[in-house]
């Protein structure tokens, strides 16, 4: 009865382990101009515990939060540029367009 139980748990602090590793993997990866996707499922193949295409596609969460972080300020300066606000008000700005 309790062998069951902690099998279990080993299992899933393994999977847990194995998708912060994996995390890992894709952070360092892609940040290099290489395929991170495919050194995630290199590591899955060593590890022989393929990684499944849900599990790629979740690791990616972490580098859209990074690179949003690090391209903030230059989007909200973008944003906010006189350039930005004439395309935001495009029709006053048409040529032809009387005022």
């Amino acid at each position: 009865m309790y062998s069951n139980y902690y099998m279990k748990v080993n299992t899933m602090i393994l999977h847990t382990l194995k998708l912060c590793i994996a995390t890992l993997i894709q952070l360092i990866t892609e940040s290099f101009p290489i395929s991170s996707s495919g050194h995630v499922k290199l590591f899955g193949d060593m590890i022989q515990s393929p990684i499944a295409d849900a599990e790629l596609y979740f690791l990616h969460g972490p580098t859209i939060i990074i690179l949003a972080w690090f391209f903030a300020q230059t989007l909200v300066t973008v944003a906010s540029s006189p350039v930005a606000m004439q395309i935001r008000h495009w029709p006053a700005y048409a040529p032809g367009h009387l005022c």
